[in-house]
């Protein structure tokens, strides 16, 4: 007698799609993690692979590096000696980034072969401008002057300046941080390096660069009304140490009245000097103040009559480098690719042999007769 099996119920279809739905995606899952686990076997297969051909061959590698940079040691030798000479220059109002900006210009005119703006620019003939190699510049980062930059942004005080204010910044940034967040425009000091086949270009290297940064019209602009500023308050020092001065001798001539044999508050004078402040020493450390002040403007004045002030000039004959510092890793690694590409193509044809001859022997297992 037969069993008749129930009628499956709604709820029964739902467990049994949810079912397959897991074994599906359970078996995707391995499919996809079994194909990522032979995708690495096959990289570190193909790895070393790679090692073993570079081994086998390292010596005709290594002869090839080596005639590349023989070579390129011939071509350094055919295009003459090279100098180099350094300036170290402070780039006053953010002009930093104007001078970086420059030397890349005029790396991208050398480059171009513009022979006619460069004669321009550093008034030299334009034969000369073909012995123009490059220029280049770098920070100049010393913990001395990061610290002075530190000290004059948050530490020092003066008239204008309140040191609560500098105290609470200094509490947020601190000196390591402030270090670390700065960027090659940020520093004040910076070397510029020029290269050139020529040791007596560099002075007219100099005057060109200073030249070219000078006409830009915004820091045109701020260096006229600094140097008034700067005049200005020199002024205004001067006089009112002048006033200072005046008002010292008044109060020497009232002193020297006030003594007089008879009188008898000497007592009374020093009883209150240790309450009382005394105006002529307060005089006194006013002058010196404003004298420091002078000291200071004075020094700014003189530092800031330019966009770059040089302090270090290029040395008119500059140096001469030698072959280990001029760039001959570009023909080194151009012989040991070309060597490579060589042992390469060699692998492939004698890969294409091989196939070549195994499918001629399968077409002879299949066909004897052919």
């Amino acid at each position: 007698m037969d069993v008749k099996q129930p009628p499956l119920s709604g709820h029964d279809y739902q467990d049994a799609d949810a079912n397959l739905l897991l074994y599906k995606t359970g078996k995707s899952v391995k499919d996809f993690l079994l194909w990522i686990g032979s995708l690495f076997k096959s990289l570190g297969n193909a790895l070393m692979r790679s090692l073993l051909f570079l081994m086998r061959n390292i010596l005709w590698l290594f002869l090839g590096a080596a005639l590349g940079t023989g070579y390129g040691a011939y071509k350094i030798e055919q295009a003459g000696a090279h100098c180099e000479s350094t300036m170290t220059a402070k780039a006053n109002f953010n002009s930093a980034r104007a001078l970086y900006n420059t030397l890349e210009y005029l790396n991208s005119l050398i480059s171009s072969g513009d022979s006619k703006t460069l004669a321009e620019l550093f008034a030299i003939a334009p034969e000369q401008t073909k012995q123009l190699i490059s220029f280049s510049a770098e920070p100049v980062k010393s913990e001395m002057l990061v610290a002075e930059m530190y000290r004059e942004q948050f530490l020092q005080g003066g008239r204008n300046r309140f040191m609560q204010q500098d105290t609470v910044w200094a509490h947020t940034l601190s000196f390591k941080n402030f270090k670390e967040s700065l960027t090659v425009y940020d520093y004040y000091y910076h070397t510029i390096t020029a290269v050139t086949t020529n040791a007596l270009l560099f002075n007219d290297l100099q005057k060109g660069i200073l030249k070219h940064i000078s006409r830009n019209e915004v820091l045109t602009t701020i260096l006229n009304s600094q140097i008034r500023t700067n005049n200005d308050e020199e002024k205004l020092i001067v006089a009112a140490i002048r006033n200072l001065d005046t008002l010292r001798q008044a109060y020497n001539l009232r002193l020297i009245k006030g003594q007089t044999p008879g009188e008898s508050n000497q007592l009374v004078f020093m009883e209150k000097s240790s309450e009382n402040p005394v105006p002529e020493l307060e005089l006194y450390d006013k002058v010196l103040e404003l004298q420091d002040e002078l000291k200071t403007n004075r020094k700014r004045s003189v530092i800031e009559q330019y966009a770059i002030t040089v302090f270090s000039p290029f040395n008119p004959l500059g140096r001469k480098l030698s072959y280990l510092q001029r760039n001959v890793s570009y023909s080194a690694l151009a012989g040991f690719l070309l060597v490579l590409t060589v042992l390469l193509l060699i692998l492939i044809y004698k890969s294409l042999l091989l196939y070549e001859k195994a499918a001629i022997i399968r077409k002879r297992k299949i066909n004897p007769e052919a």
